[in-house]
């Protein structure tokens, strides 16, 4: 590759970290919060050592929320947010793709992901 080939590839990485860093604090800033049920349920995810998709996160989410009494409606790209940055930081690796069970997504492919180590702390 050429040095102004991964000079763009860096910078690309650089800007979709930060992407992903300003819609998590968004999430804070404006007192949502959702990201704390997206965070818990990964890391129970990640403890539980099964491979995993963003619909499961959002299943593990949801529960959270509802056992303190929250609906979990946050905004449509939190939860790819902390994906990413997981990704990013190496905690979660892609496996593979499979099939969406969301009817909004009508079967479309989606990540299937495992973690590359376990969580030392999985207390939702």
């Amino acid at each position: 590759m050429t040095a102004s080939v991964t000079d763009d590839i860096a910078a690309g990485m650089a800007a979709r970290h930060d992407g992903q860093s300003a819609v998590i604090a968004a999430d804070v800033a404006v007192h949502r919060s959702f990201g704390l049920y997206v965070e818990r349920a990964l890391r129970v995810l990640l403890h539980e050592g099964q491979d995993f998709t963003a619909e499961t996160v959002r299943t593990y989410a949801v529960n959270l929320a509802h056992a303190e009494g929250r609906d979990f409606t946050p905004a449509a790209n939190l939860i790819p947010a902390y994906i990413g940055s997981y990704a990013s930081a190496g905690r979660i690796v892609e496996v593979g793709r499979v099939a969406s069970t969301r009817p909004e997504r009508r079967g479309s492919k989606i990540s299937l992901w495992r973690a590359t180590t376990s969580a030392t702390n999985p207390t939702p």
